[in-house]
């Protein structure tokens, strides 16, 4: 027998099983795809139902005019202090000027 012949009868069972194991997984990979597309389509069927968006909507639309409450309040908070800043201005300036002209009489 040449070496090859030898080599064919040592090493052909072992080849066989490879290439059984590699007949199975590939089946099994297939399966695995497909149950992973069914998967995918079973979660995308399954959406939010009408009740359940009118919820988001309502609940998005009061956390918008809940953000809209709260910077009209900044802003008339902002603007309170702004006038309360001028009027000190405005005193400050006019002791200022009383004072000055107390000294210049």
């Amino acid at each position: 027998m040449s070496e090859q012949h030898i080599r064919n009868y040592i090493f052909a069972p072992q080849i066989s099983g490879i290439l059984k194991n590699l007949k199975k997984t590939h089946k099994m990979k297939k399966l695995l795809a497909l149950l992973m597309i069914a998967g995918m389509f079973s979660v995308v069927a399954c959406g939010p139902s009408a009740e359940e968006k009118a919820k988001m909507e309502e609940a998005a639309k009061a956390a918008a005019d809940s953000a809209a409450a709260a910077a009209q309040a900044a802003a008339d908070q902002a603007a309170a202090a702004a006038a309360s800043a001028a009027a000190t201005v405005d005193s400050a300036a006019g002791a200022m000027v009383d004072s000055a002209a107390a000294m210049v009489k």
